[in-house]
C-alpha cells in the first residue's frame, strides 16, 4: 500500500513539473513581451493583390532580452501611396501555418526606393525593421508576404521570397531566381562528373544537410554541407550518391565556403568552413527510375557513407 502511495506521489510531482515547464514556456515566450519585439496579430488574410511592393534585404539573429529573436529589415510600399500613415504587417505562411506580425518600425528613410519607383518625397518613409521571437518559427520554410492597411482597407501581396532555415539559421531565398538558374542551364564547366570511385566501408559517422534539392528537365542541383564526425573539413573529399536497385552512381561536387557551419558547430572546435558543396548533375542520360540520394566522404583513411530519405524521380 505504501509503495502504491509513493508511486502516485511521484506521478503527481511529475505532472506538476511538466505543467510548470509548459506554463513557464507559454508565459515567458508568448504572454510576456519585450519592448522591441513585433507581436502576432489575429485576423483573416485579405484577398491577394499586386499593389504592395517589398523586399527583404537583411535577416539575422538578435537577442530580445531573454528571448532569441530574428531581425528582418527591408522596404515595403503600396501603390498608389496612401494619403494617411499606414499599418504594415509581415505574413509568413508555411504548409500548415499562417503567422501575421505587426511591423513596429516602418518609417525608415529610403530615398533609393523612392528613386526606383519614381516617387516624390512623401511624409511616410518606406524602410522597415522588426524583430520577431524565434519561438514562433517552428517550420523550416515560410513564404513571405506583406499587408498594408490604409484608409481604404487592407492590401495583401506575396512574392517569390521564402524565409528558409539553412544550417540552423534563417535566410531569404528567391525561389524565382533558383528556378531560372535551373531551367536556363548552368555553365558546362560547373557540371558535376560521374566518377568511378570505390565506396569504402565507413569508419566515421557522416554529418550532412541538403539545403536545396532542385530538379529541372535537364539537371539536378544539390546544395548543402557535410563532414565526418570529429574531423575538420579541410582536405575532405565529398561525393554525391544516386542509388537505384543496388547500383550506385558517384558524382563529384564543387566545394563551397560555409563559415556558418563552423559557427553553428562551434562547441566541437572543428574548422568546417570547407564543408559546403554544390553539385549540378546532368540527368538527360540517366536511366529512368527512382534514385535514393546519399553522400560519401573520405579524409585520409577515414570515410563515411549516408543515404537520406530523399528520392529523385528521373524520367517522370
Amino acid at each position: 500500500m505504501k509503495t502504491n502511495r509513493k508511486v502516485i506521489i511521484y506521478l503527481l510531482l511529475l505532472v506538476v513539473f511538466i505543467m510548470y515547464q509548459f506554463s513557464a514556456n507559454y508565459i515567458f515566450n508568448i504572454l510576456v513581451k519585450t519592448d522591441k519585439e513585433s507581436g502576432t496579430v489575429n485576423f483573416s488574410l485579405p484577398p491577394e493583390t499586386q499593389v504592395v511592393k517589398f523586399n527583404v534585404e537583411e535577416v539575422n539573429r538578435q537577442i530580445l532580452k531573454w528571448k532569441d529573436g530574428l531581425f528582418i529589415g527591408g522596404w515595403v510600399l503600396k501603390l498608389p501611396v496612401p494619403k494617411k500613415k499606414k499599418d504594415v504587417y509581415l505574413v509568413l505562411r508555411s504548409t500548415g501555418t499562417t503567422l501575421i506580425f505587426k511591423v513596429k518600425n516602418n518609417n525608415i528613410p529610403r530615398q533609393d526606393v523612392l528613386n526606383y519607383f519614381k516617387l516624390e518625397s512623401t511624409r511616410f518613409k518606406k524602410g522597415f525593421e522588426m524583430v520577431i521571437p524565434l519561438f514562433y518559427l517552428s517550420e523550416d520554410a515560410y513564404h513571405i508576404g506583406f499587408i498594408i492597411e490604409d484608409e481604404t482597407g487592407k492590401y495583401y501581396s506575396t512574392s517569390s521570397l521564402e524565409l528558409r532555415k539553412i544550417s540552423g539559421d534563417f535566410t531569404v531565398v528567391d525561389l524565382k531566381a533558383e528556378l531560372t538558374e535551373a531551367e536556363s542551364g548552368p555553365d558546362p564547366a560547373s557540371l558535376s562528373h560521374q566518377l568511378t570511385v570505390p565506396i569504402q566501408k565507413p569508419t566515421k559517422e557522416a554529418k550532412y544537410n541538403f539545403d536545396t534539392v532542385n530538379k529541372s528537365r535537364k539537371i539536378l542541383t544539390i546544395c548543402g554541407w557535410g563532414f565526418l564526425d570529429g574531423l575538420d573539413a579541410s582536405s575532405l573529399k565529398t561525393y554525391i550518391l544516386l542509388k537505384k536497385y543496388g547500383n550506385t552512381l558517384v558524382f563529384d561536387v564543387k566545394p563551397m565556403l560555409r563559415e556558418d557551419v563552423t559557427s553553428y558547430n562551434k562547441k566541437t572546435g572543428l574548422n568546417l568552413d570547407s564543408s559546403g558543396f554544390k553539385s549540378v548533375i546532368p540527368i538527360g542520360n540517366l536511366e529512368k527510375g527512382s534514385y535514393q540520394l546519399g553522400m560519401y566522404f573520405t579524409k585520409g583513411i577515414q570515410s563515411g557513407v549516408v543515404y537520406s530519405d530523399k528520392f529523385i524521380e528521373i524520367g517522370e
